[in-house]
């Protein structure tokens, strides 16, 4: 199924007048920004790519994704995983958890959809800047324990 949900999503970007996707392969820098560099040896540099954006997400991108999260709304879109690494600007690019309606049944709830983007609304944006590296990251983590950051910096190297 991972792979049905972002074709589906390419499908209805282009149906809605977005161009074609291409293909392009992840070089080592890239990899880090996304988060992936741990796990180069577990995952295909390969990737579908709509269109590349570098610029990093700010806090000053906030009210455009907001904005944006209305046009999920009206497509039928549910992006369950819109942690602030999965953002480049104010756009969403990691696809991989998004479900597109008309959906598997047993597993799209229209009521979960609306309860989810309801939390959204309240708490999707409560984001920081990281005290360790500067990156916009989710506020509680900021608030985590110092021998939590220090793990997680290990980690993230």
């Amino acid at each position: 199924m991972p792979r049905l949900r972002p074709s589906r999503q390419h499908w209805r970007k282009q149906h809605l007048g977005g161009e074609m996707p291409w293909w392009m392969k992840l070089n080592d820098d890239q990899l880090r920004d996304i988060g992936l560099w741990k796990y180069r040896h577990d995952y295909d540099r390969w990737t579908i790519v709509k269109d590349y954006i570098s610029e990093k997400l700010t806090l000053e991108d906030i009210p455009e994704i907001n904005r944006k999260m209305q046009i999920a709304r009206k497509a039928m879109l549910w992006p369950d995983d819109t942690r602030p690494v999965n953002y480049r600007g104010s756009f969403l690019v990691d696809l991989g958890r998004v479900r597109t309606y008309p959906y598997v049944r047993r597993l799209w709830s229209n009521t979960s959809r609306r309860e989810w983007f309801a939390n959204f609304d309240k708490h999707g944006t409560e984001w920081d800047i990281s005290i360790w590296d500067g990156s916009v990251i989710e506020t509680s983590i900021n608030e985590s324990p110092k021998e939590y950051r220090i793990e997680a910096e290990k980690i993230r190297r």
